[in-house]
């Protein structure tokens, strides 16, 4: 038997260097783990996502290929009194809230609240109708009102009785309100040419959950 005396600083060291290959070999393994997993996640997340880019798309190419621009031409009488507002539009969606529970998940979504406003440009030189364009799917037809905001209570009343005379009905004002800094009266109302379903007039009437009466346009 050896006298010799036993190395503890090369057992040590050689124990040491053996401990730290196995806890290199555990980490590396856990790092090997951590990046597959975190591989998998982002692969998944990533077909997820070019899933959904691909359904909206497809979504807005159906729309878009199915889509109309329709006119609504507003021709009043006393021009001098109104011509100084600005005269508006609320695309408020398309189809309308009566056949919402007749449509498919993806006409629902075609029929959201859109709510999105638009301004009558003019009259142009040679006519005396201002005009507002929006784009519809025309599967579903168009819901829309006019409206008008002008400064205070009494030019309200002044513009309801104006509208009233050429032939707008459901006019309503809807009291001062405040947007961006300026005070002002919202004045709502349908249409002068609406009318029934054999009135033979260009648009009819929707009526909205909250009771609120609508145009609605629907091509034939």
């Amino acid at each position: 038997m050896s006298s010799e005396p036993l190395d503890v600083d090369f057992i040590s060291t050689r124990s040491g260097n053996n401990l730290s290959a196995l806890g290199g070999a555990v980490l590396a393994a856990d790092t090997v783990d951590i990046l597959a997993v975190t591989g998998i996640i982002g692969a998944a997340l990533v077909t997820a996502l070019a899933g959904l880019v691909v359904a909206r798309s497809s979504e807005w190419v159906q729309w878009l290929f199915a889509s109309a621009t329709h006119t609504i031409e507003l021709q009043l009488s006393g021009e001098a009194e109104l011509a100084r507002y600005r005269w508006k539009v609320l695309h408020i969606r398309d189809g309308s809230d009566e056949t919402m529970a007749q449509l498919s998940e993806r006409e629902k979504g075609f029929a959201r609240l859109r709510n999105k406003t638009g301004t009558f440009k003019g009259p142009a030189a040679g006519s005396a109708a201002r005009r507002a364009k929006l784009r519809f799917y025309r599967p579903l037809g168009l819901q829309f009102k006019c409206f008008v905001d002008v400064t205070d209570e009494a030019a309200a009343r002044s513009v309801q009785h104006a509208l009233e005379a050429n032939g707008c009905s459901e006019v309503e004002i809807a009291g001062e309100r405040e947007e961006k800094g300026r005070t002002f009266v919202r004045v709502w109302f349908l249409h002068p040419h609406t009318g029934g379903a054999d009135s033979g007039a260009r648009y009819s009437i929707v009526t909205a959950p909250n009771g609120a009466k609508n145009n609605f346009f629907h091509p034939a």
